[in-house]
């Protein structure tokens, strides 16, 4: 049974990746702001999981990069 190869992404690809990824952050950075955080107790609860999309996508696509 043959290993099928994944493809290494290409200068372009890559740079496509990190335009999506800035764009995600820009947009979590905006609904960090304008979604406001409350607290019940001494848990808060806030949007600033959101973030995480961007690095999630970046190590899904090129890992190299996002860890540099």
């Amino acid at each position: 049974m043959e290993t099928m190869k994944r493809p290494a992404a290409t200068q372009s690809q890559k740079l496509m990746i990190f335009v999506l990824t800035m764009a995600l952050y820009g947009m979590a950075t905006l609904f960090t702001e304008l979604i406001p955080s409350f607290q019940v107790g001494v848990v808060e609860f806030s949007v600033e999981y959101f973030l995480f999309i961007p690095l999630v996508l970046s190590m899904l696509f090129d890992p190299i990069s996002a860890a540099l």
